[in-house]
């Protein structure tokens, strides 16, 4: 296969495309969430939203409601009492319901998740008041005990009723609301992929697999659909060994990849696509069965595969020798290795490029359906580079990784709309503070904001009243109450810090908490 970056390439004609709709990503209307925190405690809130948005202009948003129907929750609802009976914990109080889960991961369904992209050795040193380590806006957020209660409640099935031999029972019925989401919110372009994608996972796995050239050596394989322009995700198939979800009929006649790329394509079939395949998929049983079923295809193909022709062994670098039925080419072109393409929908024709070869000072040569090839390839590595990985087990990783992907999908779409182009990174961390804006999450235990208190600019405001109280707000002195000096007693006063969120006395104590380090 050659790695050569194409530099020109030919227009093709695509379908009427649906209008793009981005609600559907976010899972859950305002109104389902408002009941789910009625029934939550009072330490989590959700806050009223205004019309106006302040992190993003109008029309805008990066994060719509979403219009999706209740039957959603219902599905993620059965055998998570039971799961969270079988991991009781001590203090009955602090157990967290199926609905605290769903709450944050609609509130931070990136924040919490994603928190693994900094590089610390364990998740607990995201919390930790070294300076060389502190990230302030985690335990402004949440407590460290919080979330590992969330990590450890975090259940999408009951184990008691797993049917045998379903290696994703687990977390199953999510992935497919998730896929159905993705089909249904964005219509492709004309031209699809279809490629392996890796989620890292070192961990004991029965079908672990390893692919030496992706970003992510070892770990669970996905069968990946996408769209060719905008990279979105379409759908995706988790390898299982012989669990794999595919139609026994296409597997006997198409073979195992055959039988692959028939179950991602079926709702596009009939639909005058074009797919592109590496030679893992390539054959030309499964060209035929694609043009019967009105799509064309594109890929590198072995020279191995059943009826492939015999071409000339005797070619220089540079050279091509081709063979054509009715409506399939096959050509072989010398590269710096062996390349053998098979297309039903480019001709035999060489493209001269504006690249000039080193070797011999003349204008680079290239088979028209290499040129495309190399094009429309890549989709599925990019999205790849973009994703990360997080550290847990592997029911809870292919969650995380979803979740990774609706993002990236959410990022594309929003491209899609907007003529000014968003960087993942920069989306991602808008999505995260327009969630904590507009469902802003207040805990009622303070948490030491470490050396931020030392640092940062702090300015003294009165106590808010309490809803529907006359009387003067207060809160404990933080510094009173902790005190090492003398010793500590609880005090009261009408004054805060807004930054560290603690109570404080105006003198001296406002002033000792934001410059000593012990008090």
């Amino acid at each position: 296969m050659s790695n050569e970056e194409a530099s020109s390439s030919q227009g093709t004609k695509r379908p009427k495309r649906r209008k793009v709709d981005c609600s559907g990503y976010c899972g859950l209307t305002e109104e389902q969430v408002n009941s789910i925190l009625s029934l939550v405690d009072e330490d989590i809130y959700l806050s009223d939203v205004s019309e106006e948005d302040p992190f993003l202009d109008s029309g805008s948003e990066y994060c719509p409601s979403s219009e999706d129907s209740e039957s959603d929750l219902d599905e993620l609802e059965p055998g998570n009492e039971q799961e969270n009976q079988q991991e009781e914990v001590g203090n009955v109080e602090d157990n967290i319901t199926h609905q605290t889960v769903l709450e944050i991961i609609w509130t931070k369904n990136e924040f919490l998740p994603k928190i693994h992209e900094f590089d610390t050795t364990n998740s607990g040193e995201y919390w930790s008041q070294n300076h060389l380590l502190l990230s302030p806006a985690f335990s402004k957020h949440m407590s460290r005990d919080r979330y590992f209660q969330l990590q450890r409640y975090l259940h999408f099935s009951n184990n008691e009723i797993a049917p045998p031999g379903n290696r994703l029972f687990k977390v199953e019925n999510v992935l497919n609301i998730l896929k159905e989401n993705f089909q249904s919110q964005f219509y492709p372009f004309q031209n699809l992929v279809i490629d392996e994608s890796m989620i890292l996972f070192k961990g004991r796995l029965s079908f672990k697999q390893y692919i030496k050239t992706k970003k992510h050596r070892f770990g669970i394989k996905l069968y990946v659909l996408c769209d060719c322009e905008t990279g979105i995700v379409l759908d995706f198939i988790i390898y299982c060994g012989k669990d794999t979800n595919i139609k026994a009929e296409d597997k006997n006649n198409l073979g195992t990849t055959g039988a692959v790329v028939a179950k991602l394509l079926e709702p596009y079939l009939n639909k005058g696509h074009s797919l592109y395949t590496d030679n893992f998929y390539t054959s030309p049983t499964l060209s035929t069965f694609l043009l019967q079923h009105k799509t064309n295809s594109c890929g590198t193909v072995r020279q191995n595969r059943k009826h492939m022709p015999v071409f000339d062994k005797k070619l220089k670098q540079g050279d091509t020798d081709w063979r054509s039925s009715e409506n399939l080419l096959a050509i072989k072109w010398i590269d710096r290795r062996d390349v053998v393409m098979l297309t039903s929908m480019h001709e035999n024709r060489m493209v001269t490029l504006p690249k000039i070869n080193r070797s011999t000072y003349e204008n680079v040569i290239k088979p028209l359906c290499v040129l495309e090839y190399n094009r429309q390839m890549g989709a599925v590595d990019r999205s790849d580079m973009m994703l990360s990985s997080v550290d847990c087990t592997r029911y809870k990783k292919l969650f995380f990784h979803s979740i990774d992907i609706t993002l990236l999908n959410a990022n594309a779409m929003f491209s899609t709309r907007h003529t000014k182009k968003t960087s993942f990174a920069n989306f991602h961390l808008a999505v995260i503070a327009q969630l904590i804006e507009r469902y802003g999450i207040v805990k009622s235990i303070h948490c030491d904001l470490g050396n931020a208190r030392l640092q940062n600019r702090h300015f003294p405001v009165s106590v808010p009243r309490k809803p529907g109280s006359t009387k003067v707000g207060s809160r404990r002195c933080w510094v009173c109450s902790h005190t090492k000096q003398k010793q500590a007693k609880r005090k009261e006063s009408s004054y805060m810090c807004p930054e560290c969120d603690v109570g404080l006395c105006v003198v001296p104590c406002f002033k000792l908490y934001h410059t000593e380090a012990t008090f």
